[in-house]
């Protein structure tokens, strides 16, 4: 299965191939789940702060469709 990723905040700098409005294609097996992506990326769930997909909000558990689309927006700090 294909889904393409759009990262937002600094995440999107860890991977060259990122493209701000295209994001990057990845490639997951079947059946996987947003965890696997996240995993599958190296970002751990205290650095995601919002996972959509295909513009729903959606739970680390939640299923990933062939050709979906996935925005992820990186956790904000400050005061």
């Amino acid at each position: 299965m294909r889904v393409f990723v759009r990262l937002f905040g600094t995440l999107a700098g860890r991977f060259p191939d990122h493209d701000p409005v295209k994001g990057i294609e990845i490639d997951l097996p079947g059946g996987a789940v947003v965890a696997d992506l996240l995993e599958h990326l190296g970002i751990s769930g205290d650095e995601s702060g919002v996972v959509a997909v295909d513009g729903r909000v959606s739970a680390p558990d939640d299923p990933l469709p062939d050709q979906g689309s996935v925005n992820i927006l990186q956790k904000m700090h400050g005061g």
